[in-house]
């Protein structure tokens, strides 16, 4: 972006003013002899080719430039993430060894490109003054020795020094062009990144969804996250009456998050549909869809601002009363009078200020804000410990009352509320039923228990 910003500021008024300049000069050089002046034009070439081949150089090494330093910072920044593990597994060295190779060779590249630039300057300089000089000796000849002389001493010196004038315009233009090559190549990676494909595309005719009132059907659907990976989801059919809590429960990778995932359409369904109150979800606006659904996962987003801000990030417009009743519902105000500016609190990037019992209160304040009637509970508590997981639990089953939910689950108290259980394994749902149900008729659900989290939170 820096790169880029240098087209905008200190290169603006060359790039304007340099053309009109050149063209006065071409205009009087033509008005003092037309002929000598194209014999400068077929000179050009000399000049002109040195430069674009260099700027074109110069454009492909700052792409792979911005390209390698785009993967310095996302592994610095997967360093600084994942510190607690590097810490845990004594891999501190590793880290500063590969971050130290990473940044020599960040350098080197550097190195290598300002070396290219300065050597290839001089260059530019020597080949255009070799070009100019031996284009002033050509046209001096054949214009000055000619038995019908087309212009005087007099005129030839006006033309040389118009001429003079003449270059640094062009070299101005030149160095435009070859700054403009290097921005160019920071600008590639931005449209490179602006022009990715949604993996979800919005219909020219989409309409808004109504306020959902009835039902959720998953009818036959299918999904694979690409082509070259395993079907995640396979002729999965399920009906969600409003009001109803559905918990969705199976061993990792057997498909309950890819269930969540295609509801608010962060993905599209390979086969089959998806309705709400008998609406395909494809047919209408996705602003309209995902203002119907409220999702608190395990992975807590938070945003580098205030603790009121991240509340009310869905209702931007919540009064501090809002604010502050929704956070009490969700058992979070305790820890946010004691923070030293209360809800002006900013808790860091991610939230890394906070606990992680805090930061998930903090995400079912901001969905209960929202109230929406859907809810997506993504494996809410699975990673808090017992106190936080009682706290956040408590807050979930305020978030719950009067939504439609699905719950996506380890722990036992959370699926023991659901209305329903839905067991899932490679895909495919395999046993449905209330809690009881299943664990009376010891299939697959009983053995989840007897083992798992679901069995110890218990």
């Amino acid at each position: 972006m820096r790169q880029v910003r240098v087209v905008f500021t200190s290169m603006v008024s060359d790039s304007v003013l340099a053309p009109f300049s050149i063209l006065a000069l071409i205009g009087s050089m033509v008005y003092l002899n037309w002929q000598l002046t194209i014999i400068v034009f077929f000179g050009m070439p000399l000049i002109v080719v040195p430069i674009a081949v260099i700027g074109k150089k110069l454009r492909m090494m700052g792409k792979k430039d911005e390209e390698e330093d785009s993967k310095l910072l996302d592994f610095t920044q997967e360093a600084i993430q994942g510190l607690m593990i590097v810490k845990a597994f004594a891999g501190e060295q590793r880290e500063a060894t590969r971050f130290q190779k990473a940044s020599l060779e960040m350098a080197r590249r550097q190195v290598w490109r300002e070396k290219f630039r300065l050597y290839a300057e001089p260059f530019v300089e020597i080949t255009a003054s070799i070009a100019m000089a031996l284009v002033v000796c050509m046209g001096a000849y054949v214009i000055l020795k000619s038995d019908h002389a087309s212009m005087s001493n007099a005129e030839f010196i006006t033309f040389l020094f118009i001429l003079t004038r003449f270059y640094p315009q062009f070299k101005k233009i030149s160095t435009i062009y070859v700054k403009l090559q290097k921005s160019l190549a920071s600008a590639d990676r931005i449209f490179d990144i602006i022009d990715l494909p949604e993996a979800v595309a919005e219909k020219p005719d989409a309409v808004p969804l109504a306020t959902f009132s009835d039902r959720i059907e998953f009818d036959r659907v299918a999904f694979r996250y690409s082509t070259d990976k395993p079907t995640a989801l396979s002729n999965f059919s399920l009906t969600i009456p409003k009001g109803r809590k559905i918990a969705l429960v199976g061993r990792t990778g057997a498909g309950k998050s890819t269930v969540a995932r295609l509801l608010p359409r962060f993905y599209d369904a390979s086969e089959g549909r998806i309705l709400l109150d008998g609406t395909d979800v494809r047919d209408v606006t996705l602003k309209s869809l995902r203002q119907q659904i409220a999702v608190v996962s395990q992975e807590t987003i938070l945003f580098n601002s205030t603790i009121r801000e991240n509340i009310s990030y869905g209702k931007p417009g919540a009064t501090l009363d809002e604010v502050r009743a929704v956070a009490n519902a969700a058992n979070a105000d305790e820890f946010i009078d004691k923070l030293p500016k209360g809800y002006d609190t900013r808790i860091g990037e991610r939230g890394g200020q906070l606990s992680g019992g805090q930061r998930q209160r903090l995400a079912i304040a901001r969905a209960l804000l929202a109230d929406t009637p859907i809810l997506i509970l993504d494996e809410a508590t699975s990673a808090l410990d017992n106190e936080s997981e009682a706290l956040v639990q408590a807050a979930i089953e305020k978030l719950m009352e009067n939504r439609t939910v699905i719950i996506i689950a380890h722990r036992l108290s959370t699926v023991r509320k659901a209305d329903e259980i839905i067991v899932m394994e490679d895909g495919h749902d395999v046993e449905r039923g209330s809690y009881e149900a299943l664990q009376a008729a010891r299939g697959k659900f009983y053995e989840l228990l007897q083992g798992s989290e679901l069995h110890k939170a218990g």
